[in-house]
Formats: C-alpha cells, structure tokens, sequence
C-alpha cells in the first residue's frame, strides 16, 4: 500500500472513529531469503523493514487523526516510536504475540519450521526488550498495548493450545499475576475494538471464561509446535464462550473442531 493509499483509508476511518489493524513490515525493505533455514529468514526481513513501515503509518495517522494498531510488533527497537507518537496525540498503538516474547531466535533450530514466522524471531536481547515494553507503566502504559495469539497454521507459529501457559511460564518468571495476562489478552484487545460485552468477568458481559490452574506443570507432547519438549506452567482445566462450556476437539455448540483437535470458537451472528 502507497503513502497516499494509506493516507486515504486511514482518512475514512478516522471518519467513522475506526481502527486500522496493520503489519508494518515495509516490503522495499524485504529481501528473499538466500536460503531455507530460520537464520536465512531473520536475514531477509531485518528490524528497519518494520521501523520503516511503523514511521510511514505514523505519519499517516498524524495527518488524519486515524487509528492504526500495529499487529504484530516484533521489532522492540520500534517502541521508543510509538510511545513518541502516542506522547504528542498519534492514535498508533501495537501488539505483540508470545512467540516472541518467549522464543529467542537464538533458541530456534534452524531447519526446524515450527519457528518459521513473519515477522521472525529476533534476537534474545529483542525478547527482554519487548517485555519491557509491554510492562512500561509510564504515561499511559499502553504503548504496546495488548498480547494476540499469532496464530497462523501454515505460515507462522501454529501453537495455540500452549499459548497461555507459555505466556504465564514467562510472566511467572517476572513475579507477575494472571490478572497482569488477563489484562494484556482480554481486557485492552477488547477495549481496543469497542467489544464492551468482552474483556472481564463483570454482569452484562459475555461469560467467556477459562478454568486455569496456574500450579501445574506439564511438558509439551510432539506436535506442539516450537513448544516441543519445553516444560511449562499452568494447565487449561476448562472453558466456556458465551456460557457454554466447551470440550476438547469440540466447539461451543457441541459439533466437532477442524482437522488437528483443536477447539476452534464459534462465530457469533
């Protein structure tokens, strides 16, 4: 998308009070990968291309007062950038997702494809930068935002059964709470897209609730993807949408989940 594009979609969202969700990675800035592996990948699409592509949308939204939230933020050398734009009005905010706040590139084997995703994994300096991010407190504190599963089968990091006791493994880690997780998924994603019936247990919402049992451990079994082997902590007990409980490989109105097991969730009409 050209700068004038951009401008122009930005321009008529701004119109409707309507968020743009974007990936910033600008493609001048891309290369092929000279070759299969993990390595070859981080190569091809280093952090400037998501620097450029962060600078071209908060430009945009500065001249038309559009809302643009930035999905996924991988590159943490980028949220000095946001929190500038956001100190002087900017309506630019970001997400990043566990895989890189739990995967070093460094860790990733480099023929191994689970940890294949775009933008890749950086560097293990990148991973503690990005945490740090996403526990500043300063100004407004949500800089970058919210934590969003990532989850892309086929071309990115397909795990989503593991992601939260991933997530809380870390967090744990860092002397932080579930309420500290339930905020990053659920409350500020939701309050982000006008979801008010989202968000937090509270009467009037949504009784879209998860039974988690944040003691216990577990080791990932084959087909975990790049959570293979790892031991984590915190074990999904049980899970409701809209107050129905659901069952593994099932969805919330009783018909089986896709290929794979996984217990996708319902549209709502």
């Amino acid at each position: 998308m050209g700068d004038g594009q951009l401008r122009k979609v930005l321009g008529e969202l701004a119109a409707m009070d309507a968020l743009l969700v974007v990936h910033t990675e600008d493609a001048a800035e891309l290369a092929e990968p000279r070759g299969p592996g993990n390595g070859a990948l981080l190569a091809a699409r280093p952090p400037r291309a998501e620097r450029r592509g962060l600078e071209r949308v908060i430009a945009a939204a500065r001249l038309t007062g559009g809302r643009a939230h930035v999905a996924p933020f991988a590159a943490a050398e980028c949220a000095a950038m946001l929190a500038a734009a956001r100190s002087v009005g900017v309506r630019v905010s970001a997400q990043t997702s566990p895989h890189y706040l739990c995967l070093p590139a460094e860790a990733a084997p480099d023929d191994d494809p689970d940890y294949r995703c775009r933008p890749p994994l950086r560097s293990d300096a990148n991973r503690a930068a990005l945490w740090r991010a996403l526990l500043d407190d300063a100004g407004d504190g949500d800089t970058v935002a919210s934590v969003g599963s990532g989850h892309r089968p086929g071309t990115g990091v397909a795990a989503v059964r593991w992601l939260l006791p991933a997530l809380w493994t870390a967090a744990r880690r860092r002397a932080l709470g579930l309420a500290d997780l339930s905020r990053w998924t659920a409350e500020r994603p939701a309050a982000l897209v006008g979801l008010s019936a989202k968000g937090a247990i509270a009467v009037g919402r949504d009784a879209d609730l998860v039974a988690f049992d944040p003691d216990a451990e577990q080791q990932v079994p084959p087909g975990g993807g790049p959570y293979t082997g790892r031991r984590l902590a915190g074990r999904v007990l049980a899970t409701w949408v809209s107050g129905q409980e659901t069952a593994p490989g099932r969805l919330a109105n009783g018909t089986a989940a896709g290929p794979g097991g996984g217990a996708l969730l319902p549209g709502r009409s």
